[in-house]
């Protein structure tokens, strides 16, 4: 790889700094004013100060499920230091988490991917807009962008092990992260078929992967509660067939809702105030169009250029992106539904 110079390395550091410095304070500024609170950022604070104070408390979700372990563990850290109940105190686990993103960024990415693809890694995440969004909103849905790092990076450096663990500590986090399992079988996939072992023993743990993703995959579609899931397992296949253009009307509107995640669309529609209609038609077109052609040529490109473990990445997160679709329908991406793809 090519040294940068002196002058490169300033202008790269001025940046960063920049970048880095902008990317905090969106993220800590006014914490305690924007947004306004509701119920599900007061919970978790709730519950963990009952239970310091020795009185029952109640561990379950309103969607009947178990408040993520690891999310209370960082509201308790908080509780130890701080005793009020403002919303600053709820909101700072969120907070930690966004800026421990950032850190851990720009400390494994570099170690597993080239400098450019970093640099536009690094700057992407700082300014995602729902990572800042969900940095200032006290859920547990603001620890996934930490754990889906983590579980990625160990993909992308092909520790299956390491993977795995990481894959099942992010399940404490929130169960939808199951569907991290295609973006990281994926690389650990093309990791194992660039190794110069025997084809017998590729095929095994290609096949071993594919087995595990199917199993966990059912087996969270099948515990989803009727009002939580869009289409039964057992009706996919007929629905595909029997109602083909239903179905496509519905993977594009699940595509424009993707699609505002990144433009900021959601966001400020789910934390401040809709966006105008002729300007959210116009930002959809423009990041719709971008999007779409990031993935098809760049995913050409990395395939002509043979960068397989980059071309598997994004293989993946077409696959999981697809499950989810299937699993949770075309609104799952929705403002206020949308914390699940954080």
């Amino acid at each position: 790889m090519k040294e940068l110079t002196l002058e490169k390395r300033i202008f790269y550091l001025g940046l960063f700094t920049a970048v880095f410095t902008l990317a905090v304070f969106l993220r800590v500024h006014a914490l305690d004013r924007i947004p306004g609170i509701n119920g599900d950022e007061a919970f978790p604070t709730v519950q963990m100060r009952e239970m310091t104070w020795g009185h029952p408390v109640q561990l379950w979700v309103p969607t009947q499920r178990l408040l993520s372990p690891i999310y209370a563990g960082l509201v308790l850290a908080v509780q130890y230091f701080r005793e009020d109940f403002s919303l600053l105190t709820i909101r700072l686990p969120a907070a930690f988490s966004g800026l421990l993103l950032l850190v851990l960024s720009a400390l494994l990415l570099r170690k597993c991917v080239a400098r450019q693809p970093f640099v536009i890694s690094l700057v992407f995440i700082a300014a995602f807009p729902m990572a800042i969004a969900y940095s200032r909103s006290a859920v547990e849905q603001s620890l996934m962008g930490v754990a889906g790092l983590v579980c990625i990076y160990f993909a992308l450096m092909g520790r299956w092990k390491e993977t795995m663990f990481s894959f099942l500590a992010s399940l404490l986090v929130h169960p939808v992260n199951v569907f991290l399992l295609p973006i990281l079988i994926a690389p650990l996939i093309t990791h194992e078929w660039l190794k110069p072992t025997p084809l017998k023993k590729k095929a095994t743990l290609i096949l071993g992967f594919f087995f595990l993703f199917s199993l966990m995959l059912v087996g969270l579609l099948s515990t989803l509660p009727p009002e939580y899931s869009y289409l039964n397992i057992l009706s996919v296949a007929r629905y595909l067939f029997s109602e083909p253009l239903n179905a496509v009307v519905d993977l594009g509107r699940f595509y424009l809702y993707y699609v505002r995640l990144f433009s900021g669309v959601t966001a400020f529609e789910y934390f401040a105030n809709p966006t105008p209609d002729r300007w959210t038609f116009i930002v959809d077109i423009l990041f719709s169009g971008a999007i779409a052609a990031l993935f098809l040529f760049g995913a050409r490109r990395l395939w002509n250029e043979k960068q397989y473990l980059p071309f598997s990445f994004v293989l993946g997160l077409c696959i999981s992106l697809l499950c989810f679709f299937v699993a949770a329908g075309p609104r799952a991406l929705a403002p206020g539904l949308s914390r699940h793809a954080n």
